[in-house]
This record gives structure tokens, sequence and C-alpha cells, in this order.
């Protein structure tokens, strides 16, 4: 992985981080709740968040007392980046390119140190969220921008969070060459292997356990 991705230095700190409280884990579609399995699973909240007008879904979403961590696939938006690569978000910003919130770096380095400790390849750069799916000349303006990486989810659920403390984990699935159809037909079976890996990793490193990770072959 090389160019605009890595673009934070790693805390010399390598042992898990163990917040106060378990992070609340969130995903935005079902399959990828099953994907990262663990008891509970991440609460599903819908594409586009939009579940998260359920007065049940933001409550817990606004009162839970540690970290939030949405955990799914997301769009790659720079060249380099290939299915499978995993984004922790450094900051999380509207499709107009506003900074909604910094990720806290404690948290997002100690991810990172597990992610790739786990064989994923990782890097840490900013996420836009967009409301509709893009296309190519999209990627390219949201790129300008200077985001790496683009869902759906990730705005609505900071600026749910009036105390902060979202970590965003974003397995790519579609890039700068490949579609999300080309990305689900070639590549299925190793982004839900790193999704299943990145997850265990994510929550590992902050303290808590979901399903076992899965090795990730090499490319």
């Amino acid at each position: 992985m090389t160019g605009p991705l890595l673009l934070t230095a790693l805390s010399p700190a390598h042992s898990p981080l163990s917040p106060p409280h378990s992070p609340l884990l969130l995903a935005a579609l079902r399959i990828e709740a099953v994907i990262i399995g663990g008891s509970p699973p991440p609460l599903v909240i819908g594409m586009r968040a939009a579940r998260l007008r359920d007065d049940d879904t933001l409550r817990k979403v606004s009162a839970h007392p540690g970290p939030v961590v949405i955990l799914g696939y997301g769009g790659g938006l720079i060249p380099g980046l290939r299915p499978g690569d995993v984004v922790v978000a450094s900051e999380l910003r509207d499709d107009h390119g506003s900074v909604i919130e910094t990720t806290p770096r404690p948290l997002r380095d100690a991810v990172l140190v597990q992610l790739r400790e786990a064989g994923l390849v990782a890097g840490v750069g900013p996420l836009v969220t967009v409301w509709s799916l893009i296309t190519g000349r999209d990627r390219g303006r949201l790129a300008a921008m200077g985001a790496v990486v683009v869902d759906m989810e990730a705005a609505p659920v900071a600026l749910a969070r009036p105390t902060g403390g979202v970590v965003v984990v974003r397995v790519v699935a579609d890039t700068v060459g490949v579609g999300i159809t080309g990305a689900a037909l070639a590549h299925g079976r190793r982004l839900a292997r790193a999704l299943r890996t990145a997850a265990a990793a994510t929550t590992e490193a902050l303290g808590v356990t979901t399903a076992q990770a899965v090795p990730v072959a090499s490319r």
C-alpha cells in the first residue's frame, strides 16, 4: 500500500487499548452483521443509516458511554486501493467536504496495529459519507476533497453522537478500477474474509471479542 492512504504514524504501544466501556458495534447491512458475528452481533442500522431515524436506535447510539464502531464495506476513492484493503477513518466528512468528527488517535492507532498484525493491508485516511451510490465522476470529485474512502452511514452516526468517539473501519469493496458488481463477483469470498478478520482485529484492539479472525490469503 502506497500513497496518501498511510497518513498517520503508529502509536509506539502495540498492546490492545481497553476503553472504560465496551464499544457499540454498528453495521449498515444485515449480511455484514452476519459475517462479523459475535454475541451480541452488531446493531444493524440500515443502508444510508435510514434506521437512525428510529428513536430506539438513535438513543442507543447517542447514549452509549463508550466508543461507537462502524464496521463494513466501503468504496475506494484513490488509485492503489484494492478490494480487501482496509481503511481506518482518521476523520469523518460530509459530501461537501466539511469535517464532522476527527477519530481519537489512540483508538484508531490501536485498531490499525491489530489490523496489520492480522495480516490485512490497512491504512488510515479521511472518510466521506454520501447519500447515494457513487459513479466514476463522483469518485474523482470526492478524492479531490482529500477523502480516500466513501460510505453511506458514518456521518449520520457521528452527528447523533454529541460526545464523539466514533471509529469507522471500512473494508474496500469497489475501487477506481473495479465497480461494486465486479468486486462482488470476483472478490466476494476475499471481501467476506477480510471483513470478518477486520472486525475481530478491531474489537480485539478495543478490548472485546467477536468472531474469530480468518486468515486472509496473500495476493
